[in-house]
């Protein structure tokens, strides 16, 4: 509680007080760790909320579609049956399916938010007789062949096998599929919210820690120019005024990656930080 209360002071003092540090260098002030959790946490909430600003809209428009076209995206006139882990199709091979066909599953401002993404030709294609490395090919996501089911491997570039097993049996066709959506379509709800959730955990747990370690890295450097300026502290010293000092760069980036995110540049927010952290250390004026 007292760190909560005295926060907007420590806050104040350690973006515009010199004095401040020096109360720090000889041990007057406590609570460093836990003014930077709050403070990283508080920075994080925000950032949250602001993700999920953007997210909501996007995963209630997908749900929508979702609910509305995930029947007639199948193709109305396909049957897949696998028996003892051999695949049979009804349709002439290859029988691809485009990603296009899959378009209106897709918000469209999913296209604005993300043009680097980048979708291969199909996204499945059926062929009988393929080989695993037909999948390049075909420039398909997936590859069903007679015996498994090839999926690309988009991190590099690769791909994986799945044989399906001996006592595989299942028939997939467009009837197939309204009944297995008619099945899971009550949990569509609870998309949204795990969205959100899974955010606010992610960004909850990495801003604080990612910090943390950046901070030994960050209070290494200050260290090497502390030796260089003749000014003897130590890294664990170093380490507590970091905790204060990260203050006026997690603002700046915060601020910039929001507004202008083309204008931050590589190592800004290191080069910020050694400045800043510098310049209260060598001036202890109040």
């Amino acid at each position: 509680m007292k760190t909560i209360r005295n926060f907007p002071t420590i806050f104040v003092k350690a973006v515009s007080s010199p004095s401040f540090y020096q109360d720090v260098i000889k041990g007057k002030t406590t609570g460093a760790f836990g003014y930077f959790l709050l403070l990283t946490l508080l920075l994080a909430l925000v950032k949250t909320l602001l993700a999920s600003a953007t997210l909501i809209p996007l995963a209630n428009i997908f749900i929508n579609k979702l609910q509305e076209n995930i029947v007639d995206v199948f193709p109305s006139d396909l049957e897949i049956k696998i028996e003892n882990g051999s695949v049979k199709s009804n349709m002439p091979q290859p029988y691809k399916i485009p990603f296009t066909h899959l378009q209106k599953l897709l918000p469209q401002a999913t296209t604005d938010l993300s043009p680097q993404i980048v979708f291969e030709e199909n996204f499945l294609v059926i062929d009988e007789k393929a080989k695993t490395e037909d999948i390049l090919k075909y420039n398909t996501l997936l590859l069903l062949t007679n015996s498994g089911i090839v999926i690309k491997e988009q991190s590099d570039a690769g791909f994986r096998y799945q044989p399906f097993s001996k006592d595989t049996n299942l028939t997939i066709d467009r009837r197939t599929v309204r009944v297995i959506w008619s099945r899971i379509s009550p949990m569509a709800k609870w998309i949204t919210p795990g969205i959100v959730s899974a955010v606010a955990v992610i960004m909850l747990l990495y801003y604080p820690l990612w910090h943390l370690i950046y901070l030994v890295f960050g209070s290494l450097l200050l260290l090497l120019y502390m030796r260089m300026a003749k000014l003897k502290i130590s890294f664990k010293t170093l380490y507590r005024v970091g905790l204060y000092s990260i203050t006026l760069p997690l603002l700046i980036n915060y601020v910039v990656s929001i507004f202008l995110p083309t204008l931050w540049l590589p190592f800004s927010f290191t080069l910020i930080f050694l400045l800043f952290s510098q310049y209260m250390l060598r001036n202890p004026s109040p």
